[in-house]
């Protein structure tokens, strides 16, 4: 296969991304006037937004979603991570706190996303995601079903959005670990997905059949097509949570040196 799949409109995905642009557009009109909060995003949750609409758009048209389901794996390993770490990381930026709290604070939900943005559970259900979207009959699945595909790839960011809110959180409910245990958790997303990765870039045989036998771009051979998929998986999504890991780091070290700056102040004025 040496052509891009042929090209597709995909209305669908032009109309999901039109209703959630009209519905976030809605919720400050509607809403926040309702609620006398500010009918119009602040520029930093604007941009958030587009950018969330944009990294979906990109993964969903053609020709990444193309090629991802009809020829190689590793461009659909890229499309899920800019879907986990951009775009539902983008989504969380983009919510204003009284939206959030008027979204959570609700029965049945604000106690399931408490406990699942604390530590422990939202390290096992960030592995739970991996295990499961990786697993071969599960692969298969989503790329012989489009409607499948779709409801995996929503359960898939609303799981992200909430393991996010861990380093991220929108609303007071929602108690934001220290920056020491923000950094533990998201390095220790950044080492988990070795495990698979190793699995897909040291393997010595293809472990996705579906990909086996679909036509290949670029005369990749499915083990190629696998091993790339493998180096993205790693690399792609720890260079995002290491730069975060990064902004943190500084931003804490910033916070402790002016505290201590402040406190000698005091002492000085004291004496």
């Amino acid at each position: 296969m040496n052509q891009f799949p042929s090209f597709e409109t995909h209305f669908d995905v032009w109309l999901i991304a039109l209703i959630w642009s009209g519905a976030y557009w809605v919720a400050f009109v509607r809403i926040g006037a309702r609620l006398g909060q500010p009918t119009r995003p602040t520029r930093v949750q604007l941009i958030a937004h587009c950018a969330a609409v944009l990294t979906f758009l990109g993964g969903s048209l053609w020709p990444v979603h193309d090629v991802a389901e009809k020829s190689l794996y590793f461009v659909h390993m890229a499309q899920h991570l800019a879907f986990i770490n951009l775009m539902a990381l983008f989504i969380v930026m983009s919510i204003p706190s009284w939206l959030a709290r008027w979204i959570l604070v609700r029965r049945g939900i604000l106690p399931v996303v408490r406990v699942a943005t604390r530590f422990l559970p939202a390290t096992i259900l960030f592995n739970v995601l991996i295990v499961v979207f990786h697993w071969p009959a599960f692969v298969t699945l989503t790329v012989n079903s489009g409607l499948i595909h779709f409801f995996a790839h929503l359960v898939m960011v609303l799981c992200f959005v909430v393991i996010w809110m861990v380093i991220v959180s929108p609303a007071p409910e929602i108690r934001r670990s220290t920056p020491i245990v923000q950094m533990i958790f998201l390095f220790l997303q950044s080492v988990i997905p070795t495990l698979p990765a190793s699995f897909l870039t040291f393997g010595s045989r293809p472990l996705y059949k579906v990909y086996e036998d679909l036509p290949k771009l670029f005369s990749l051979s499915a083990l190629e097509d696998q091993r790339i998929a493998g180096l993205v998986m790693k690399l792609g999504g720890g260079l995002l949570l290491w730069a975060v890991i990064a902004v943190i780091f500084f931003q804490w070290s910033t916070s402790e040196t002016n505290r201590e700056l402040r406190f000698r102040r005091q002492n000085a004025n004291k004496l």
